[in-house]
């Protein structure tokens, strides 16, 4: 009787440190950790793109509006709050905030899992979800992404109502649907950053010859075109933390997931070279 006791005793044992084992595994925490340092780089990777955009925006706005004042003089001594981000010397214009701000929601969504699997208390990834919703709510004023902003919220409260890093953490998947959808929509704003960027290479514009025009538009083109290509590696490797998810402990979803990084890595910071050498042309 004794040993069946004991044989009992110690197969229990075992069950519970395989459940254990297995609730370690289940949390993939080099993977997550990957994904957070490929948004810093990716952030870091367009933000000389963000730059020009936001002065480039300034100066569109600006021309159309001293242009709609001579159309007009008697609106000339008038001053509209809504175009303060135009002429403001602090801050950005609306179309960079609104990208700023997306990236944002995947900067905040990035810290909630790293939150969730480094073990953190329910108060801190809370506060994650609350930064979430903050860049959300903000992002929500714009056309382009209130279609997604909308899709966010039940996502949002739901994580929100959350008791536990368990739930936590399978809630947060459920963000991955709408996620992507906010990665296409930062890749479909790329028309009109391009179209922003070469708004004074137009004829008419500028006293810019067409050589010149020519040139500062390929150089647009190019800017831009890395631009789309950072996003779509940055949804490649939000693919990839997801399997990671799904199957735990799995290495060769581990070493897909480093090997993006390092191509990530390399081409953010070849981005940033080639935006450098295009402005020194």
């Amino acid at each position: 009787m004794r040993k069946n006791r004991a044989r009992i005793k110690d197969g229990l044992l075992v069950f519970m440190l395989s459940i254990l084992v297995t609730a370690c595994a289940s949390v993939p925490k080099q993977e997550t950790k990957i994904f957070v340092q490929n948004v810093s780089e990716i952030e870091k990777g367009v933000d000389p793109l963000l730059l020009e955009l936001s002065v480039a925006e300034r100066k569109q706005a600006i021309i159309k509006l001293q242009s709609d004042a001579a159309i007009n003089p008697s609106g000339a001594s008038d001053f509209d709050p809504v175009d303060a981000y135009y002429f403001a010397s602090i801050g950005e214009g609306p179309n960079t905030t609104k990208i700023r701000l997306a990236f944002g929601v995947i900067q905040s969504y990035a810290a909630l899992l790293t939150a969730l699997v480094d073990g953190s208390s329910v108060a801190e990834w809370k506060a994650q979800v609350q930064s979430i919703a903050s860049n959300v709510a903000a992002l929500a004023r714009f056309s382009q992404f209130s279609a997604v902003a909308t899709a966010l919220d039940p996502f949002i409260n739901q994580l929100l109502v959350a008791h536990s890093n368990a739930e936590a953490r399978r809630l947060a998947l459920e963000g991955r649907k709408p996620m992507l959808i906010l990665l296409d929509e930062l890749k479909s704003a790329s028309d009109q950053i391009f179209q922003t960027l070469v708004f004074q290479d137009q004829p008419g514009v500028s006293a810019r010859t067409r050589a010149e025009r020519k040139a500062d538009m390929d150089a647009a083109r190019t800017k831009v075109a890395n631009y789309v290509v950072l996003v779509d590696r940055l949804e490649t490797n939000f693919n990839q933390m997801v399997v990671a998810y799904s199957r735990p402990s799995n290495p060769v979803s581990l070493a897909a997931v480093a090997e993006a990084s390092g191509n990530l890595a390399a081409d953010a910071k070849a981005a940033r070279a080639a935006f450098a050498s295009l402005n020194h042309q």
